[in-house]
């Protein structure tokens, strides 16, 4: 029951996923989708490069804090755990529940810090260059492509 289940629901995002080719030729749309199959491999490339710190603040997470929280009662719980605090859904909660002191506090600023301020500011940086690349190519409103063309219905 499991695997039908399982099949069916692959075959239902398979399905809504292949419409994404019909956007891709609509003026809207196009730009959004050349952003993303241009800037989906560099993120992908800069996120393999970003995993082993992930894996370590995961591992150090469950050295220190798997006998006081379930949050770090295992790998999987810790990555969970630290992906829902890169997205800041649950910081505050996860600092109550470290008793550590100090040390669950500075754990979780140095995670901050650099999941939040660094690794995903450059995902964005990322996807927004490759915005621009796309907004440049299909002559997407603001580049020098459309300027030049109310310049000419100006002029």
């Amino acid at each position: 029951r499991d695997i039908t289940r399982a099949v069916g629901g692959i075959g239902c995002f398979l399905a809504w996923a292949s419409l994404i080719q019909h956007f891709e030729r609509l003026p809207p749309y196009d730009t959004a989708w050349i952003a993303v199959h241009k800037g989906l491999p560099v993120v992908l490339r800069f996120a393999v490069g970003g995993a082993p710190l992930m894996l370590g603040f995961a591992c150090l997470g469950m050295a220190l804090f798997s006998e006081v929280t379930d949050k770090f009662s295992s790998l999987e719980n810790s990555l969970m755990t630290l992906f829902s605090l890169m997205n800041g859904d649950i910081i505050n909660e996860t600092s109550r529940e470290l008793h550590k002191g100090a040390l669950g506090d500075i754990y979780l600023v140095c995670f901050v810090a650099v999941f939040i301020f660094v690794i995903m500011s450059v995902f964005i940086s990322i996807i927004q260059d490759a915005y621009i690349q796309a907004k440049a190519a299909t002559g997407g409103v603001g580049t020098a492509a459309a300027i030049r063309m109310s310049r000419r219905r100006l002029g």
